[in-house]
């Protein structure tokens, strides 16, 4: 008995001792789910925080007595409050976010019991920027209002209604007064004429200016002269053109190509805006043929198609290269190219009635890809190598005649028709182009490209295995001709 007695004797004493472990297994009995977990519904989240907030108004109706165990009596501002008189939090809306105006009555907002220590630290308020009021925050409000950010309508009414203070309308009234006096300068600058430099001043910083009232032919060229020296395209432009506005052509002229920097900027100008006919005269009339020249021939070459391409390219030849000495070679390349375009076209036509009746069967076995009307000078003779190579030396689509015609040489000629002759397998033929007369009358085998260069081009178009053999013999350099083997996928025979 006595062992017993101490036993319940010392378990109540260590209860007693140890209180807060009495509190904690207290607490942990009274432990609730959290709400957020995945394994709890919407309906019990409603429940556990009731339960919640139900817990925190028992904890909150706990007597309190000071120290001389005397009851406290309630507060005066709290004797109307009651758990009944609180709102009562609406749980229904829980799930769908709501947003109100923070803007609230001093009225409306209602002061809740707080009288737990603990639940005061958790309070929060904030103090609006309008009028000061202090607005407390507690969970049971956000839960029933929503969020209370204020929205951009309440922001601009804010600060519309705002009053500005003096030294913002100090600010204001100068800034207005100054724009005042630049308006009344630019009315009365307007209608009067100012020094050179000021208005090349007023077009250098875009303010508006005119240059009307410079009547006189000094005036107008001190604007280029002012305008050139301050280096500025535009009011160079400007000027430039105000002069031809408002003298004559010849003056104009003669006072223009005194000037090379301002001239320089006009033709400039032409040239942008596509005026030709004018930049091809002001290039003839300060001594710029050549330019003058190169210019009506590409004007002339960018014209449309057929006779009238032919006919301008002849009127150039005849205005502008013949009659200059210094434009001889260059005149001889436009008249290599007019003749070029005339051998063309016949050929043209011929070759595309062949095609289309299917009587030729070079067209069938290899069709025409495009035109040849306008095609270079090189893919000319390749065309022609390939469709009419043993057509006589009379004949326009001849290569021996257009061969001699544009002065082709021998590597040129021999590397278009071998890589024709080569794509339509004429093996013989070609045995035929790499052979020439010696100074004895025998014959002898010479490229004039190279050995390597035959045997790649012949390897590309699956020439016989023996052709490429007896061509890559021809080579005297063995490092050479193993690269080129090697390159070709050749067996080089023993010697």
């Amino acid at each position: 008995m006595a062992a017993s007695g101490r036993g319940v004797l010392s378990s109540e004493s260590d209860s007693e001792q140890n209180p807060w472990e009495n509190q904690e297994s207290a607490n942990s009995h009274r432990k609730t789910k959290n709400i957020f977990d995945d394994d709890v519904s919407f309906d019990r989240a409603k429940k556990i925080i009731l339960n919640d907030l139900k817990d925190e108004d028992f904890e909150n109706d706990i007597d309190e007595i000071t120290w001389n165990d005397e009851p406290v009596p309630p507060s005066k501002t709290f004797q109307g409050s009651s758990a009944s008189s609180e709102p009562k939090v609406n749980l229904d809306n829980l799930g769908t976010p709501s947003y109100t105006s923070p803007r609230l009555a001093a009225s409306t907002v209602s002061v809740t019991k707080n009288t737990n220590p603990v639940k005061a630290l958790l309070t929060h308020s904030r103090s609006l920027s309008s009028g000061g009021t202090f607005k407390p925050f507690s969970v049971s409000d956000n839960l029933s209002r929503g969020v209370s950010d204020p929205s951009i309508e309440d922001v601009v009414q804010l600060e519309a209604n705002r009053s500005l203070g003096s030294t913002d309308i100090n600010k204001l009234q100068a800034e207005i007064q100054a724009l005042q006096r630049i308006n009344l300068l630019a009315k009365r600058d307007r209608w009067s004429k100012l020094p050179v430099e000021n208005t090349i001043k007023r077009m250098l910083k875009g303010e508006a200016c005119t240059l009307e009232f410079y009547k006189s032919l000094d005036d107008k060229l001190k604007l280029i002269d002012e305008s050139v020296k301050v280096h500025d395209g535009n009011c160079i432009i400007a000027t430039v053109l105000f002069l031809k506005r408002t003298v004559k052509a010849s003056i104009f002229n003669f006072e223009v190509s005194r000037r090379p920097v301002a001239l320089n900027h006009y033709l400039n100008y032409l040239r942008t805006k596509l005026d030709y006919q004018e930049l091809s005269m002001m290039l003839e009339m300060t001594g710029r043929t050549e330019e003058a020249a190169m210019l009506q021939y590409k004007v002339a070459s960018n014209s449309t198609l057929g006779a009238s391409k032919t006919s301008a390219l002849r009127n150039v030849l005849r205005s502008h290269f013949s009659m200059d000495q210094q434009l001889a070679s260059e005149a001889a390349l436009v008249a290599e190219h007019i003749d070029l375009l005339e051998r063309q076209s016949p050929i043209e036509e011929s070759d595309a009635r062949e095609e289309a009746s299917g009587r030729n069967q070079m067209f069938r076995n290899i069709p025409r890809r495009r035109s040849i009307f306008e095609m270079p000078l090189i893919t000319t003779l390749y065309y022609c190598c390939l469709y009419h190579f043993h057509l006589s030396e009379n004949s326009l689509a001849s290569p021996v005649a257009i061969r001699k015609r544009h002065h082709i040489c021998d590597k040129q000629f021999l590397y278009c028709a071998l890589g024709a002759q080569a794509r339509l397998q004429k093996w013989r033929t070609i045995e035929e182009l790499l052979t020439t007369k010696s100074w004895f009358g025998g014959t002898k085998m010479k490229s004039a490209i190279g050995w390597d260069k035959v045997v790649n081009i012949l390897n590309k178009h699956n020439a016989p295995l023996d052709l490429l053999h007896k061509y890559l013999n021809f080579i005297d350099d063995l490092e050479l001709k193993a690269e080129v083997a090697k390159k070709n996928s050749i067996v080089l025979s023993q010697p």
